[in-house]
C-alpha cells in the first residue's frame, strides 16, 4: 500500500509539472523517469500468484548479501581498474597506417592515433573495460590490444582478471542463491510437484466415477474380449513390437538426417528417401490404429488419446501425412514439414534414460516459468526506460557517400546550425530533387537535423548503428535478452553513448554515463536474474528428489552409481613386502612412500617441472635456448630412468603388477628412444614431437590421487543421459534449420563456414551458439529479406546450388527470403532452452556429486583407507579374498569405529558373534570377500549409531559381486 501511494503521488506530480509546462518546449523524455515507476507495480501481481511470491522473497532475503557482493565487485574492480591505468594508460595508441603503437614522445601523430574503444585512458574507461571483461564479451580483443602495447605483463594482468575475476568472484552469486534457496526451503511449490505426480492418478478417478456414454456403451459393446482387440493388445504388449516399432523410429530418424532441400530431386538418393518417408508414415498409422484397436480411442482408461506421448504421435503423423500427399507445395507448409523432425522425441519414450531427464524437467517447469516471468519483468522495466529515453537514437549517416563528404558538409551534417547562416554556395550542397530530401521547404530560421541533412547530401545513407534498437517496447525487450547473454552489448553500451538525441548525427562518447545503464541491467540482468534459472534449476532437482525420490538416472543407474562409489572406497590394495636383498631392501626403502614419502614428491615435482619446460618450445627459438631445453630435458629423462630402474630393482616382477608402474615404464622407454634418435638422426623430428608429446602423459598420475575426481566417475551415467537429451535436441534443432534456412545466401555472419545448408555444420552451429557465441548476430543476418529474393527456390537440372565448394560455373546462386518472425522464434527458444536449461543441468549433476561424496556418510575417507591398508595385511596379492580364520586379526589391527584397534581376543570374538558378522558370507574356499566384509562391518556400525539397519547394504553388495570379475 505504502509503495501505491508514493508511485501515485509521484504520478499527481507528473501530471503537474505537464500541465504547468505545457507551453515551453520540453524534451519528450523529461518525465519519463517518473512515469516508468509505474511498472514497479507489476510486482503487486506476486499477490496472487504464490510460487513468484515464494521466489521474490527468496531474492529479497539475498539483498543484504548481494550488496555485500556488490561491493566486493566495485572494489575489486576498482582495484583492478586502478592497475590498468598505471599498466596501459595511454598506451593502446596505434598507428592508422601500420597498427604499430606509438609513443606519446610524437604528441602530434600520436593524438591522431587510432584509440580502441575499450582502454585504460581514464577511471571511467578502465572501469567499464574491466566490466566488459567481467562478462566475457570480446575479452581476447582487450587482451591482443594491450599485449601489441605492453607484452606479457599486461597479458598476465587480463589473465589474472578472467581467472580472479570470472572464475572466482562473479561465481559469488550463484553461490549465494543457492545459499538462499537452501535457507529458505520453501522455493519449490510442493502443490505443484504433488499435482503434475498425481494428475494421471486423478484423471483415472475421474474417468472410472464418471458415467458412460453412448459411445462408450456402444464400444463396450465391441469388448476387449473380441478376438481382433486381443489380438491387437498381443500385439501392442509384444516386447518384438516394441523392438519393431523402436527400429523404424531410429530409420527415420537417419532418413532425416540424409534428406536436405538442396539435393537434386531426381537421384536415386532422394526418390529412395521419399519411398522411405511413404513406407515409415504408413507404418506409424498402422502402429495408431492397432494401438487404438488394443486401448479405445478416447473413453476407455488407457485410451490412445490419454497419453500425450500418444498425442505428440498423432500429430507428428498428420503432419507427415500432409508431407508425402503433397498439399501445398511450396513455402506455404514449410515450417510444418519441418515439424516431422519431432518424430525424433519418440525415442524418449522409448529409451527410460532419456525419460527419467524429461520427465525431471517437465517437474521442474512451473518454477522455471516463475523464473521466466520474473526476469521477463526486469526487461520491460529496462526496456520502458530504454523506449523513454534512447527512441530513435540508435540512427546515423553512413555509406560510400558519407566517406567522401569533405569536412565542411560533415561538421554541418554533425552540428547543424540556422538554414540562413549558409551562404548559397553551401546551400547548393544540397540534392533537394534527391528521395527524402525536404532542403527546399526549410525557413530561413530552419535548425535542420542530422538526418534531415543525410538524406539530402547522402540520400538513403540514414541507417540503424547496430541492428537492435529501442524504438518500441518489443524492440527494447530482445535487444535486451539479447545482451543478458553478453553477446553483443558493448556495440550496444556504445551506440548509446555516442547518440546525442533523435535524428542527430551521434559523436563518439558523447554521452558516456549511458554506460552506466547497460552494466547495472547486464548486473541485474544477466548474472543475477538469468543466474536464477541455475540457481532454481538444481535447488528444483534437489527438492524434487527428496520429495518424490525421482533424480536424473534410472533404478539400474543409480544402482550403478552406487556401486561405483562403494568399490572405489573399499577396493583392495596390494601389499607389497620389504626384499630382504640388501641392494633390494635399501632401493625399496628408498622409494616406498611409506618410509620415504619425499620421493614421491620429488617425482611428481619433476613431472609437472617436466610438462612445463616442453610448453616451453615455440617456433622459431634461438639456439642457446634450445640447447638448454635440450639439457632439462636430459636430466629429467635421467630422473625418469633412475626412478624406474629403483622401482624394478626394489619390486622386481610385481613392479609390473601395477598398471601405472607398466605405464611409466613404457614413457621412460619411449623418451630415451625419442632422446637417442635426436642424436643420432637427422630426420626424427616427427617421432620426437609424438614422444615428448607421451611424455606429458604422465600427469595423470597426478590425477589418480585427486578422490573428488574419483567420485564424479560414479555419476557418469547422469552426464550420459543429459548428453543424450543434449545432443537430441542439437539434432531436431538442426534438421529444422536446415529445412528452414538452407536457400538464405550468405549475409553478414552467415558464410561458407557457419551456416544451415547441411546437419554437419547445423550441429557444429549450434554447438557455437549453445557457448553464446554471436548467436545473436548470426541471426541478425537471416532475418530481413534480400532484394528480387524467392520464396520458393527450385533446383535447376543441370544447374546445382552455388555452396562456396562448387566448380561449376554453370550453378545456381542461393536466392532464399529471409527467415523472418521464424528466425526469433527458433533461436530465442534454442537460446532459453538449451543454454539456461539443460546445460545448467551439468553444474547440477557436479554439485550434487560433491555434495553425495561425503552427505551421510557413517564412515569417513580415513576409516575407508585404513580398512584398505589392513586388509592388504592379509591379502597381499589383491585378490579380494582373505581366509575367514583371519577376520579375527583383522578386526584387531583395525582401527574404531570398524575395528578394535588392539589385540583383544576375547573382544574379537564379541565382534564376530554380533548378528550383522554372522551372516558373513564364506566361499567354498573358506575365504571372505572384501566387500562382504565392509558390508558387515558397515551394517554394525549402523545399527550402533543409528539405530536402523541399512537393508540397501546387503543387495548392494550382490549387485557388485555380479557386475566384478575377481582374479
Amino acid at each position: 500500500m505504502r509503495f501505491d501511494g508514493f508511485v501515485g503521488v509521484l504520478s499527481f506530480v507528473e501530471l503537474i509539472i505537464m500541465y504547468s509546462l505545457q507551453f515551453v518546449e520540453i524534451g519528450s523524455s523529461s518525465f519519463s523517469l517518473l512515469r516508468s515507476l509505474r511498472l514497479f507495480r507489476i510486482f503487486k501481481m506476486a499477490k496472487r500468484w504464490k510460487s513468484l511470491q515464494l521466489l521474490i522473497r527468496t531474492i529479497v532475503s539475498s539483498v543484504a548479501e548481494i550488496g555485500n557482493f556488490a561491493a566486493l565487485l566495485f572494489l575489486f574492480m576498482m582495484i583492478y581498474s586502478l592497475i590498468g591505468m598505471q599498466l596501459l594508460a595511454n598506451r593502446l595508441h596505434f598507428s592508422k597506417e601500420s597498427s604499430t603503437v606509438l609513443g606519446i614522445a610524437d604528441r602530434e601523430i600520436w593524438e591522431t592515433a587510432i584509440v580502441p574503444r575499450s582502454n585504460f585512458d581514464n577511471f571511467y574507461s578502465s572501469m567499464v573495460t574491466v566490466f566488459q571483461i567481467l562478462s566475457g564479451e570480446n575479452w581476447n580483443v582487450v587482451l591482443y590490444d594491450c599485449w601489441r602495447a605492453r607484452g606479457w605483463t599486461s597479458v598476465v594482468f587480463i589473465i589474472s582478471l578472467i581467472v580472479v575475476g570470472v572464475f572466482i568472484v562473479m561465481n559469488l552469486f550463484l553461490a549465494i542463491l543457492l545459499k538462499n534457496f537452501e535457507e529458505n526451503g520453501t522455493f519449490v511449490d510442493q502443490e505443484k510437484i504433488e499435482n503434475v505426480l498425481e494428475s494421471k492418478h486423478v484423471k483415472e478417478l475421474n474417468q472410472e466415477n464418471k458415467r458412460p456414454s453412448r459411445i462408450q456403451i456402444l464400444w463396450a459393446k465391441i469388448g476387449k474380449d473380441h478376438p481382433v482387440r486381443k489380438r491387437c493388445l498381443a500385439t501392442v504388449q509384444s516386447s518384438k513390437f516394441d523392438i519393431f516399432i523402436t527400429s523404424i523410429i531410429i530409420l527415420s530418424i537417419i532418413c532425416l538426417a540424409v534428406v536436405n532441400p538442396l539435393s537434386d530431386p531426381e537421384t536415386s538418393l532422394a526418390k529412395v528417401l521419399k519411398l522411405c518417408d511413404v513406407a515409415f508414415t504408413s507404418l506409424f498409422f498402422a502402429e495408431m490404429v492397432i494401438k487404438v484397436l488394443a486401448h479405445g480411442l478416447i473413453f476407455e482408461t488407457d485410451a490412445y488419446f490419454k497419453d500425450t506421448w500418444n498425442i505428440l504421435d498423432f500429430a507428428v503423423l498428420l503432419v507427415s501425412l500432409v508431407n508425402i500427399s503433397d498439399v501445398g507445395r511450396g513455402s506455404s507448409l514449410k515450417s510444418l514439414r519441418a515439424l516431422r523432425v519431432l518424430r525424433t522425441l519418440r525415442m524418449i519414450k522409448k529409451f527410460p534414460e532419456l525419460k527419467v531427464v524429461v520427465d525431471a524437467l517437465l517437474l521442474s517447469l512451473p518454477s522455471v516459468a516463475d523464473v521466466a516471468v520474473l526476469c521477463a519483468l526486469f526487461f520491460l522495466i529496462f526496456a520502458s526506460f530504454g523506449v523513454s529515453f534512447l527512441k530513435g537514437t540508435f540512427y546515423h549517416c553512413t555509406g560510400e557517400k558519407f566517406d567522401m563528404l569533405t569536412d565542411d558538409k560533415l561538421k554541418y551534417l554533425v552540428n547543424p546550425f540556422e538554414w540562413s547562416k549558409l551562404t548559397n554556395e553551401q546551400k547548393a550542397w544540397f540534392d533537394t530533387d534527391a528521395p527524402g530530401c525536404s532542403a527546399s521547404t526549410w525557413a530561413e530560421s530552419t535548425v535542420p537535423k542530422s538526418k534531415d541533412i543525410c538524406d539530402c547530401l547522402v540520400p538513403g545513407g540514414w541507417g540503424l548503428v547496430v541492428s537492435q534498437n529501442f524504438d518500441n517496447i518489443l524492440n527494447g525487450m530482445a535487444l535486451l535478452f539479447e545482451i543478458s547473454t553478453t553477446e553483443g552489448w558493448t556495440e550496444v553500451m556504445h551506440a548509446a553513448t555516442d547518440q546525442r538525441g533523435i535524428e542527430m548525427q551521434p559523436i563518439e562518447n558523447y554521452n558516456p554515463m549511458w554506460a552506466l545503464f547497460f552494466i547495472i541491467f547486464l548486473i541485474f540482468g544477466a548474472f543475477f536474474v538469468l543466474e536464477l534459472f541455475v540457481g532454481v534449476t538444481i535447488e528444483n532437482f534437489k527438492k524434487i528428489r527428496e520429495e518424490t525420490g525421482r533424480s536424473l538416472m534410472t533404478e539400474s543407474q543409480k544402482n550403478w552409481a552406487r556401486t561405483q562409489q562403494f568399490v572405489l572406497k573399499v577396493r583392495p590394495m596390494r601389499k607389497i613386502h620389504r626384499p630382504e636383498h640388501i641392494l633390494r631392501a635399501k632401493c625399496f626403502d628408498f622409494t616406498n612412500p611409506e618410509s620415504n614419502p619425499h620421493f614421491d614428491t620429488f617425482v611428481t615435482a619433476c613431472i609437472i617441472l617436466s610438462s612445463i619446460v616442453s610448453a616451453t618450445y615455440s617456433f622459431g627459438d634461438p639456439e642457446p635456448k634450445l640447447r638448454i631445453l635440450s639439457y632439462m630435458n636430459y636430466i629429467f629423462a635421467a630422473i625418469f630412468t633412475v626412478e624406474c630402474i629403483l622401482k624394478i630393482t626394489a619390486l622386481s616382477k610385481r613392479y609390473f603388477a601395477d598398471s601405472w608402474n607398466v605405464f611409466d615404464f613404457f614413457i621412460v622407454c619411449g623418451a630415451n628412444v625419442g632422446l637417442i634418435s635426436e642424436l643420432f638422426l637427422d630426420n626424427a623430428s616427427a617421432v620426437i614431437s609424438v614422444i615428448r608429446l607421451a611424455r606429458i602423459g604422465r600427469l595423470f598420475r597426478i590425477v589418480k590421487t585427486v578422490k573428488k575426481f574419483r567420485t564424479l566417475l560414479s555419476f557418469l551415467k547422469s552426464i550420459a543421459n543429459i548428453g543424450a537429451l543434449l545432443l537430441l535436441l542439437y539434432f531436431i534443432y538442426a534438421v529444422v534449420g536446415v529445412q528452414l534456412f538452407c536457400f538464405i545466401p550468405n549475409n553478414g555472419m552467415l558464410n561458407n563456414q557457419a551456416n544451415f545448408r547441411s546437419l554437419g555444420s547445423a550441429m557444429l552451429l549450434l554447438l557455437r551458439f549453445s557457448t553464446g557465441e554471436n548467436w545473436n548476430g548470426f541471426m541478425r543476418s537471416i532475418i530481413d529479406d534480400r532484394e528480387g529474393c524467392d520464396k520458393n527456390p527450385n533446383y535447376h537440372q543441370g544447374r546445382p546450388w552455388c555452396l562456396g565448394h562448387s566448380d561449376d560455373p554453370y550453378c545456381t546462386p542461393l536466392s532464399g527470403c529471409g527467415a523472418g518472425i521464424t528466425a526469433y522464434l527458433y533461436f530465442y527458444s534454442f537460446t532459453l532452452l538449451i543454454s539456461f536449461v539443460i546445460l545448467n543441468l551439468f553444474v547440477g549433476i557436479v554439485l550434487e556429486a560433491f555434495e553425495n561424496s561425503n552427505e551421510g556418510e557413517i564412515l569417513n575417507s580415513e576409516d575407508m583407507d585404513d580398512f584398505v591398508t589392513k586388509w592388504s595385511y592379509f591379502d597381499p596379492n589383491a585378490t579380494w579374498y582373505i581366509k575367514a580364520e583371519h577376520m579375527k586379526n583383522l578386526l584387531m589391527v583395525l582401527k574404531p569405529p570398524l575395528g578394535l584397534g588392539r589385540r583383544d581376543i576375547m573382544k574379537a570374538d564379541e565382534f564376530l558373534d554380533d548378528p550383522c558378522l554372522k551372516g558373513l558370507e564364506v566361499n567354498a574356499n573358506g575365504e571372505v570377500h572384501i566387500l562382504h566384509a565392509a558390508t558387515s562391518l558397515a551394517k554394525r556400525l549402523a545399527m550402533k549409531v543409528r539405530q536402523y539397519v541399512f537393508f540397501e547394504l546387503q543387495a548392494l553388495c550382490t549387485r557388485i559381486l555380479m557386475t566384478l570379475s575377481f582374479p
